[in-house]
C-alpha cells in the first residue's frame, strides 16, 4: 500500500462456532460483491485445509503458543493481500470472518494474560483494536431455540 493511500474500511464478524458468521458473510458477499472483499477465517484454513491442529491433551483443546503465532501471522498476511486485491478490483472495504483479536480470545481462554499476548505477538492491545472499524460479535442463541 502506498503511503498516501488510506486504509480500506475493515469490518469483522466474530463469535463462537455455529453462531452463523460464515452464513452471514456469504450473504454479504453476494449482496455487496462489487463493494467488499471477504477475508476467510484463518483457523479453518489452517485446521481443515492444511491439517495443522492445536494441541489436544486428554481430549481437551489446548491453544498452543506456536499455533497462535501461526494464526496471527497468517492473518496479517491475508489481510494485507486481501486489501491489495480489494483495491485492484475497485472494492472499498474488507469483511473479515474473525480477525487477529480472536487469537487473543484463544490465548486468554487457555490461561494466558493480555501482557503475555502483547509480548508474544509484539503488539499492544490498543493497536490491535485500531485495526478494525467495526467488530460485530454474534453470540450463540439459547439452546431452547434448537430444542423447540
Amino acid at each position: 500500500m502506498m503511503d498516501n493511500e488510506t486504509r480500506l474500511k475493515r469490518f469483522v464478524i466474530t463469535g463462537g462456532p455455529g453462531a452463523g458468521k460464515s452464513t452471514l458473510i456469504k450473504i454479504f458477499s453476494k449482496e455487496f460483491a462489487d463493494k467488499i472483499q471477504c477475508v476467510p477465517e484463518i483457523p479453518t484454513l489452517l485446521i481443515i485445509q492444511l491439517g495443522l491442529t492445536p494441541d489436544t491433551r486428554e481430549g481437551q483443546y489446548v491453544f498452543t503458543k506456536e499455533f497462535g503465532q501461526t494464526m496471527y501471522h497468517v492473518q496479517i498476511l491475508l489481510e494485507k493481500l486481501s486489501e491489495e486485491v480489494a483495491r485492484y478490483t475497485g472494492k472499498t472495504a474488507l469483511l473479515l470472518d474473525k480477525a487477529r483479536l480472536d487469537t487473543l480470545v484463544h490465548f486468554l481462554c487457555n490461561g494466558g494474560t493480555v501482557q503475555e499476548y502483547e509480548k508474544t505477538f509484539n503488539t499492544a492491545l490498543p493497536d490491535e483494536y485500531g485495526l478494525y472499524d467495526t467488530v460485530i460479535f454474534i453470540g450463540l442463541p439459547p439452546k431452547e431455540v434448537y430444542e423447540n
